[in-house]
């Protein structure tokens, strides 16, 4: 599930964020490593497809907040964490997880705070590319 976590430490392609009881990765960069044969320019250009495109599943989000739809909400928030999962989005794809699984249940007492979450975590990642990125020279 998008919970497994990542061991504390350094770990060369992984960056941490600490999450409570957790450090999950917020980009392990080794998930898009082994399915591109180890071809960092290609990493670095799907995980940037990644973000591209879920940008737009946010504002799907904060659509399907403002019409009540937990539904909605829910199917989006599973979007989010596949796509996150695929692309080594840990923090991501777990911050999703938990929304979906709220959601799920209809439950939208706390729906901002989640929107709040799912978007930093998103910013979280987009700066951790950056930084392997730019570390890396690409």
């Amino acid at each position: 599930t998008a919970a497994d976590a990542s061991e504390a430490g350094d770990v060369e392609n992984d960056v941490h964020v600490d999450a409570g009881d957790e450090r999950l990765a917020v980009f392990d960069a080794d998930v898009v490593l082994q399915s591109t044969g180890g071809d960092l320019g290609l990493v670095v250009e799907v995980a940037q497809l990644f973000l591209d495109t879920q940008a737009e599943v946010v504002e799907m989000v904060r659509r399907a907040r403002w019409a009540d739809d937990a539904r909605e909400l829910a199917a989006v928030a599973h979007r989010i964490k596949g796509g996150a999962l695929n692309i080594g989005a840990t923090r991501l794809a777990d911050i999703a997880d938990r929304a979906e699984s709220t959601w799920r249940g209809a439950d939208l007492s706390d729906v901002d705070v989640r929107i709040g979450r799912l978007t930093r975590a998103f910013d979280d990642f987009a700066q951790a590319l950056r930084d392997y990125r730019e570390k890396r020279g690409l």
